[in-house]
């Protein structure tokens, strides 16, 4: 029994790691996309001053 309940805790833990890591790529893609993002619209907004002083 203790054996059983052992392999149930470690697959338990197992896949709460899991589960973590995929949380954090998740997490890490998101911030790449909102810097991205944000850097495309400070592009965007550079060249539309620029074209304004031209």
């Amino acid at each position: 029994m203790p054996a059983r309940i052992m392999h149930s805790v470690r697959h338990t833990l197992r896949w709460q790691n899991d589960q973590h890591s995929w949380t954090m790529d998740a997490l890490s893609e998101a911030t790449t996309l909102r810097r991205t993002v944000t850097l495309a619209a400070h592009r965007v907004h550079a060249s539309n001053d620029s074209a304004t002083t031209l």
